[in-house]
């Protein structure tokens, strides 16, 4: 993870033969962030794609940018952040995790399915159904799930005060 040096990656010795191979060189042609995988350590990780923030277009976009972006999903304005879609693993044993050899399968929700979260109760449930609060697996108010989501509140919370007291320099943009 990091920024990629187009120079130096080509002649990375990490590469096979030491070079970027000849069918990414169109795709990089400027530098890029690269991404640590986070979730390589874990063997059935629930996988959510959101996208924080309340606008999605940069303050010098033209007025058609800024109307398109937010008839893209109206409800982002108000609720601060959208779910474009999600991974989650379902124990088909309620006593064990997937990990013990309980078992389980993965319910996958695509982008249809996040522009389809219109209300906040909507946008909850989806949530409750990431975090194992739904009910299913009798795990509605385990300790874990608990745990979980503190250390998820509490990563946001830091990350929104960057955003909001520390950061006076740096704007993301995504839509």
């Amino acid at each position: 993870f990091g920024v990629v040096d187009l120079d130096n990656l080509k002649q990375d010795t990490n590469l096979p033969q030491g070079r970027l191979p000849a069918q990414h060189h169109h795709h990089l042609q400027s530098p890029h962030l690269i991404l640590k995988n986070l979730t390589a350590p874990f063997p059935h990780p629930n996988i959510i794609d959101i996208k924080m923030g309340t606008q999605t277009y940069e303050p010098t976009a033209p007025p058609s940018k800024r109307i398109r972006e937010a008839k893209k999903y109206p409800p982002q304005s108000e609720i601060g952040f959208r779910i474009v879609g999600m991974r989650v693993m379902h124990n088909n044993n309620n006593n064990s995790p997937p990990s013990a050899g309980g078992g389980g399968e993965y319910t996958c929700w695509g982008k249809s399915f996040g522009f389809n979260l219109k209300t906040k109760e909507e946008v909850m449930r989806a949530l409750m159904i990431y975090f194992h609060c739904d009910g299913r697996g009798g795990r509605s108010s385990s300790h874990y799930t608990q745990h979980i989501l503190s250390c998820v509140i509490r990563q946001l919370t830091r990350i929104k005060k960057w955003f909001e007291a520390e950061n006076d320099t740096l704007a993301f943009y995504a839509s």
